[in-house]
């Protein structure tokens, strides 16, 4: 009896262990079926196939894997993210999987997630360029730009040659306003790779930034050439039309008191109207622009009624300025820029009155963004008197 009893329990055991590799064997097979269908993109077979092939073999991490990118294929990321995590939990140390899991997680924006599993990609292999460059983009987007700027630069070690890591590098010098090295990194970026308008637009944004215009009879004058260049590559926002507008006016910057235009109203100020005129005109295109992709940009309105202003277009202007105050009539220099008008016109009342909505808005309100040009700026105070003695 005892040796029916053994006797039974063997075929158990082989039963067992031949049913064991039969479904191991087919496994095997749906995972082969769902790999070949996976590299001939035909994700909805591979799916079937690999989501077998895990029930019949739930710890074979490749399978996980496989059935994750199938799911990413066809961007079911939740689906895809679960697979990843199966495969991770198989194999602590699959870089493959948990680079996917660090992309879905960046995508989401959920990036104390993304750090860690670019963080642990790195903690298993210090020298992974990809790892090392995404995780300075995540450093990048919550605003941590010198740990950024250092990520970027141990990237940059392992591959010189990558034209949007140095456009990240780039962008990251001028958060920390380092203009100069912005643009060194991004004209890089440009020899590398010549047909990308956003590495034109955003040196362009550099050079802006970094005053090249400063000399107004200087050939250096940058800008306007990469937000041109970014234009026939392609590039169509009103960021770039708003900006390709300002280069050809340039907003005042102040200096001990005194105000320093440059460009179109440098032309303005010397009596070079002509020039004045056709770089004037050109900004006002741009703006335009500008508000037909976006017809409540406000700052767009605005810098067309400055450009207006400085050809003497008056009425015009004070229209330009008005849809600006319809669609921001908090801005206190928009205001400003309405009583000027109204002075430039004899309207001396309705310029006092916008001259006083600034401050009202803001009372320590120092400036004038159009009166005077060059020379002393004169105080909001200083503007509402003078238009007071024209009134009596």
């Amino acid at each position: 009896m005892k040796k029916n009893h053994l006797l039974l329990l063997l075929l158990c055991i082989a039963f067992s262990a031949a049913a064991a590799n039969a479904s191991a064997d087919d496994a095997k097979a749906l995972f082969t079926r769902g790999y070949d269908a996976y590299f001939k993109n035909d994700h909805d077979e591979a799916i079937r196939s690999l989501e077998q092939a895990v029930k019949l073999d739930p710890n074979n991490y490749e399978y996980f894997y496989y059935l994750g990118k199938s799911f990413s294929k066809r961007k079911e990321y939740s689906s895809a993210e679960k697979s990843f995590l199966e495969a991770v939990k198989l194999n602590p140390g699959h870089i493959d999987s948990m680079s996917q899991l660090a992309e879905i997680y960046y995508s989401r924006r959920d990036y104390t997630l993304s750090y860690k599993y670019y963080r642990s990609i790195l903690d298993i292999d210090a020298k992974n360029f990809d790892a090392s460059f995404s995780l300075g983009r995540v450093y990048f987007d919550t605003n941590r730009i010198d740990e950024a700027v250092e990520q970027f630069a141990a990237a940059l070690e392992m591959s010189k040659n990558d034209p949007h890591l140095l456009y990240y590098l780039g962008r990251s010098y001028m958060n920390k306003e380092n203009w100069f090295q912005a643009i060194g990194k991004l004209t890089d970026a440009i020899k590398l790779n010549p047909l990308n308008p956003l590495y034109y637009f955003w040196r362009g944004n550099a050079y802006f930034a970094s005053r090249d215009y400063r000399n107004p009879e200087s050939s250096e004058w940058k800008s306007p050439d990469d937000y041109r260049k970014a234009l026939e590559l392609g590039m169509s926002s009103k960021d770039i039309y708003f900006m390709f507008g300002n280069s050809f006016l340039n907003r005042a910057f102040f200096m001990f008191g005194n105000a320093f235009l440059n460009r179109a109203f440098y032309m303005v100020d010397s009596n070079r109207y002509n020039e004045a005129y056709d770089l004037l005109q050109s900004a006002i295109v741009n703006f335009k622009r500008v508000i037909e992709l976006d017809p409540t940009a406000s700052n767009a309105y605005n810098n067309m009624g400055l450009s207006l202003y400085y050809m003497n277009k008056f009425d015009e202007a004070i229209s330009a300025f008005k849809k600006a105050i319809e669609m921001e009539p908090t801005v206190e220099f928009f205001h400003d820029n309405l009583g000027d008008a109204y002075y430039k016109i004899g309207q001396f009342a309705n310029a006092i009155g916008e001259w006083e909505l600034v401050l009202e808005l803001n009372p320590g309100y120092l400036g004038s963004s159009t009166l005077p040009m060059i020379g002393k700026v004169k105080n909001i105070g200083e503007k509402i008197k003078e238009a007071r003695k024209r009134t009596n």
